[in-house]
């Protein structure tokens, strides 16, 4: 797992609009070539990350967000950024968006 971070948000870099809030990606999401330009500029923070175990109430939610339109997963995302940015972002980069909002969210409430 690959988790990236941009110290401004809107930051873009590889054709993905980056946030300031960590977004998961697979580890085959990235050529070597983008992989490199990711680590090497100033303005992300990229981290390489072991798999989590899956727990049986994050596979639950993690489908409900599958299963969003791209809209409802714009809409949701609303409700912690701008979402101006995300204009041409993809439904799989959306839903790891919206996810790291949440998982933000939920370790501010403990």
């Amino acid at each position: 797992m690959i988790r990236i971070r941009s110290k401004r948000e809107g930051f873009r870099r590889c054709g993905i609009t980056h946030t300031v809030v960590p977004v998961e990606y697979p580890d085959d999401r990235f050529s070597k070539k983008d992989l490199a330009a990711l680590t090497a500029d100033p303005m992300l923070k990229v981290e390489f990350l072991d798999d989590p175990e899956p727990d049986a109430g994050g596979e639950a939610a993690a489908d409900e967000i599958s299963a969003m339109t791209v809209k409802q997963i714009v809409e949701e995302i609303a409700k912690y950024q701008p979402v101006e940015p995300l204009k041409g972002v993809k439904k799989a980069e959306l839903i790891g968006i919206l996810k790291a909002h949440i998982a933000a969210a939920a370790g501010q409430k403990e």
